[in-house]
């Protein structure tokens, strides 16, 4: 949903975002990637479950290509001049590739963009964080991230 306010106040020419932290972004849809098929179920979060959640919050009759829905679809020349952004992705997430394939289309885009990918935790590491030390240190990177964008 970041990176889709991100875009809408860039279409329409209002104030940008400060910042955008994207963690496992759900980039695009649909997602006919490895991390998909890899990922589908038995971790946190299934692809199925992903299908219910966009449904909730699409309007009837947006198709998934939507540039607000699947910024990650979008043509990299339209992804130009965008706040900058942390983007946290992770290897047991079937949303792994889409969020790898968005922060580097933003790199080429010229956004200043900082990337950090956890190959041992799962999507929603930030509330398993009490739990795993993996977790709390990925969970500390988000916090990191923000200050230095949000005081930079």
């Amino acid at each position: 949903m970041t990176a889709a306010l991100s875009l809408r106040l860039k279409d329409g020419k209002r104030k940008p975002l400060k910042a955008q932290i994207l963690l496992y972004p759900e980039a695009r849809i649909p997602f006919d990637t490895p991390a998909a098929s890899e990922n589908n179920s038995g971790y946190y979060l299934e692809c199925n479950g992903i299908f219910s959640f966009a449904d909730y919050y699409l309007p009837r009759g947006t198709p998934p290509s939507h540039p607000y829905v699947s910024p990650g679809m979008l043509p990299i020349s339209s992804l130009e001049d965008l706040p900058p952004a942390a983007v946290f992705t992770c290897g047991f997430d079937p949303l792994r590739d889409v969020g790898v394939e968005y922060a580097s289309k933003l790199q080429k885009a010229g956004n200043n963009v900082t990337w950090h990918h956890y190959d041992t935790l799962t999507h929603g590491f930030l509330q398993m964080a009490p739990w795993s030390v993996e977790a709390m240190d990925a969970t500390r990177n988000v916090g990191n991230e923000t200050g230095k964008l949000a005081y930079s």
